[in-house]
């Protein structure tokens, strides 16, 4: 799933990098569990989006035409502030969110830059523990 690069100085990982050979396109997931700063997620995002073509050809063997790219938050109340905080940006950087970035994902087709929450669990807290146990 995780995916690191070195790209003439670019250097970092890929979240979740994934791809659909018809119609070759390659998605490029960053998951957070907190939103610290939202214009340094959006640079390596770019540059993680930027690099996605290459890094499929080496991974996949086949250039894909479409880069599409998803930030994934975890539910929390403080990601929905600091979104809130930061919409004029993350509104135009993010345009698809819930619903829509979620049907593009069972049906892609063409660029997509969407955005969706996703609940944060630990198993170790009581309410996630497997109950058969």
């Amino acid at each position: 799933i995780e995916v690191s690069f070195n790209h003439f100085g670019d250097r970092g990982s890929i979240d979740v990098l994934a791809s659909w050979r018809s119609p070759e396109i390659v998605l490029v997931v960053e998951v957070k569990t907190l939103l610290l700063s939202a214009e340094e997620t959006i640079r390596r995002l770019d540059v993680k989006t930027r690099l996605a073509v290459e890094i499929a050809r080496e991974r996949f063997g086949w250039p894909p035409r479409v880069v599409a790219r998803l930030l994934v938050l975890g539910e929390a109340n403080a990601n929905r502030r600091r979104l809130a905080r930061h919409a004029p940006v993350l509104d135009v950087t993010f345009p698809l969110r819930g619903r829509e970035a979620r049907q593009w994902l069972r049906a892609p087709s063409g660029p997509m830059s969407g955005l969706i929450f996703l609940p944060i669990s630990n198993p170790e807290t009581p309410r996630h523990r497997n109950r058969a146990n």
